[in-house]
């Protein structure tokens, strides 16, 4: 179990309740309620980011940037935090090697929650459940199984839902504000059902802004350095860059740098990056999206992950990171945007 609720298990909840059937059944691919007919319609163009837990309904946390280190200062006899995401070279701050979090312990972590509003960490439960024979009253044989969950308690779960630019077949531009008054009153009056193993319900609260970042006012002219940080997981790696991306440093920033010109229109030129990566998968995403096919997990770029990179085109790059910011990070080139074959797409919380 996550802390967060992915934003395609919220848009999962919405299409189950558009499409009047409640968890378990057998779900048409078409989605029709005449009393939303535009959600119903365009619900798959929805970017539904991941509700991120906080005891605060203001401000929606953050992950951690990997740029971030920690050095003491030993007149002061205190721990401090520092971004090196533009260090030009390896040092020491203040005589002192810097620590990265891996190897941070509670105080420090402690400290970064503090200062960098950090997600936070819910309390979980963990239930274990037989199956019971009907006929002795015993438990079944191989039949335990345990459901690990997390416990809501006090806490808010914020996420931001946006439309991306009108494109072709897309909704029109004049009922953008329609689409929104029927999903603020889907979810006012009913609410979300269904999410996640338990079939756990939310009540929501919907508000017209969205939870913004905190961002430096961006300067677009040549050469202006940038530094981009990812809020949730993204494939920023193509499959056939895997193999060597992954052996070497140099080949990873070929891999990384090659993508970002493509995604930017050759508007951004990476210059520098402090990124993980992290194999996700299992049987139910090997059967559902990769029907027919040997079983291979796929690579993600991690929340966290900061890039550093120089602007080439400004007014290109303004446009980019302007749609970037507001929906995240389309797919690469030869990856398909089709949910019903790809799930890790920007419309479900990926790449934000």
């Amino acid at each position: 179990s996550e802390d967060f609720i992915p934003g395609g298990a919220i848009k999962g909840t919405l299409a189950t309740f558009l499409r009047g059937a409640g968890k378990g059944f057998d779900l048409s691919p078409e989605i029709r309620n005449r009393d939303y007919p535009l959600l119903s319609q365009y619900l798959d163009q929805l970017c539904i980011t991941r509700a991120q837990p906080s005891l605060s309904q203001e401000c929606r946390p953050l992950p951690l940037p990997l740029t971030t280190v920690t050095a003491e200062d030993i007149k002061e006899e205190t721990t401090y935090l520092y971004d090196i995401a533009l260090m030009q070279e390896a040092g020491l701050i203040n005589d002192h090697v810097p620590t990265f979090f891996i190897d941070w312990k509670n105080k420090v972590w402690e400290l970064a929650a503090e200062q960098c509003g950090l997600p936070a960490q819910p309390a979980r439960s963990l239930s274990i459940h037989t199956a019971i024979d009907s006929t002795t009253g015993a438990s079944e044989d191989h039949k335990l199984f345990s459901i690990e969950a997390v416990e809501p308690g006090d806490y808010c779960w914020l996420a931001n839902i946006t439309l991306p630019s009108e494109k072709d077949g897309g909704l029109p531009a004049g009922q953008r504000s329609e689409i929104f008054r029927e999903l603020a009153d889907l979810l006012e009056e009913h609410g979300l059902h269904w999410l996640g193993k338990t079939g756990a319900s939310a009540g929501v609260e919907v508000r017209d802004t969205l939870f913004r970042p905190p961002t430096e006012t961006i300067e677009y002219a040549v050469g202006s350095i940038l530094t981009l940080t990812l809020l949730s997981h993204a494939r920023l790696l193509k499959p056939r860059q895997i193999t060597g991306a992954t052996g070497a440093h140099d080949s990873l920033f070929d891999a990384y740098a090659q993508n970002w010109l493509e995604l930017a229109d050759s508007s951004l030129q990476l210059v520098d990056f402090y990124a993980a990566q992290e194999l996700l998968g299992g049987e139910y995403w090997h059967k559902r999206y990769n029907r027919g096919r040997p079983y291979n997990p796929e690579i993600f770029t991690v929340p966290g992950s900061v890039f550093v990179v120089e602007v080439v085109k400004p007014e290109t790059a303004q446009g980019k990171l302007e749609d970037w910011q507001l929906c995240g990070l389309p797919q690469l080139d030869d990856v398909t945007s089709d949910w019903r074959e790809n799930p890790w797409i920007r419309e479900n919380g990926f790449g934000e």
